[in-house]
């Protein structure tokens, strides 16, 4: 049986109504994907009525700052510009092999940075949808 590797999955990202390359978030320790749904329910004279109304998804991320991004990479301080100012991006989710595949536009919604005074500092974030969700590779 086929595994796969949680270092084959990245998160990649470009500004929204970018035609750039998309670029990998460097130095991640943790990645992943949390989808939930949002129940409506409405009352009726029938009864009530409950509904899926929509279902963003999320994207919880945790790295080490690297202060020297490649150019074909996202630095911490790209995510701290894109929360700082609203910015609307387009993300991909995706293995290697595209086994995994999510692609939507989506918001910053998190970002903290961690500075201990022995090793690495570290962020943590979360990315979420906003609209269409997308998970044919």
């Amino acid at each position: 049986m086929a595994q796969l590797q949680g270092k084959d999955v990245n998160i990649y990202i470009r500004e929204n109504g970018s035609t750039g390359a998309f670029k990998r978030l460097v130095c991640t320790s943790s990645t992943g994907e949390e989808f939930s749904p949002n129940q409506v329910t409405v009352v009726t004279n029938c009864g009530p009525l409950t509904m899926i109304n929509d279902t963003p998804v999320s994207f919880p991320l945790d790295g080490i700052v690297k202060v020297d991004p490649d150019s074909d990479e996202v630095s911490y301080n790209e995510l701290k510009s894109y929360i700082i100012n609203g910015t609307l991006v387009d993300v991909e989710y995706k293995s290697d092999d595209n086994s995994v595949y999510t692609t939507c536009s989506a918001y910053l919604t998190a970002l903290s940075l961690s500075s201990p005074s022995e090793g690495f500092a570290t962020f943590t974030g979360s990315i979420t949808s906003t609209g269409t969700i997308d998970i044919t590779p």
